[in-house]
C-alpha cells in the first residue's frame, strides 16, 4: 500500500512551500495568489479522489431483495448457513446481518481470500446443483443458498433476473 507514502511525498513538499510562502516572503498580493492556488489544487485533488472511487458497480434492487429474502430464512435458523453468490450480494448480507454472516459462511485464510467459496463459485457456472451439493458438504450444514442467475428448475424465490435456490 503506498497510499501513505504518496500522501506523505505530497504533503511535506506543500507543507514546506506555503511556510516559506508565509513566513519569508512578505509581498502580501504574491501570498494571497499563491495560497488561493495551493488551496485550488488541494480542493480539486480531494474531490478528484471521492468521484474517482475504487468500486464502480452499483448494487441492483434485486440484488439487494435476494439478499434480504436469505437473510430473513437464515436469520431463523440457529444452524451454520452457506450462502453461494457473487461478492456484492454477499457484502448486502454481511451488512443485513451486522457481520454474523460474513462471506457466505465459509472460512477466511491467512491472506483474506476464501479459496472454497471462488472454487464453488467457478462450480456453480457449470454445474449449480453439484456447488450447492459440495457447498452444504464442505460447510456441514442442513442447507445451502445459491444466489445467481442460473437456469436450474424451481427456484425457490425469484428477484427480477436473481434467483436462489436451496437444497
Amino acid at each position: 500500500r503506498l497510499d501513505a507514502v504518496l500522501a506523505i511525498l505530497i504533503i511535506f513538499p506543500v507543507a514546506f512551500n506555503l511556510y516559506e510562502i508565509i513566513v519569508f516572503r512578505k509581498k502580501l498580493i504574491h501570498q494571497q495568489i499563491v495560497l488561493f492556488f495551493v488551496i485550488l489544487f488541494c480542493s480539486c485533488a480531494t474531490v478528484a479522489s471521492y468521484t474517482l472511487g475504487p468500486d464502480t458497480h452499483v448494487v441492483s434492487q434485486s440484488q439487494y431483495d435476494a439478499a434480504q429474502y436469505v437473510w430473513q430464512k437464515t436469520n431463523t435458523v440457529d444452524l451454520h448457513t452457506c450462502v453461494i453468490s457473487d461478492v456484492n450480494t454477499l457484502l448486502i448480507i454481511e451488512a443485513l446481518s451486522g457481520g454474523r454472516l460474513t462471506g457466505g459462511g465459509f472460512p477466511l485464510n491467512l491472506y483474506f481470500s476464501q479459496p472454497e467459496l471462488e472454487r464453488l463459485q467457478n462450480l456453480a457456472k457449470l454445474q449449480p446443483q453439484e456447488a450447492i451439493i459440495q457447498g452444504k458438504n464442505l460447510l456441514n450444514t442442513q442447507s445451502c443458498f445459491l444466489i445467481g442467475d442460473y437456469n436450474l428448475p424451481s427456484p425457490i424465490a425469484q428477484f427480477g433476473k436473481i434467483k436462489i435456490y436451496n437444497n
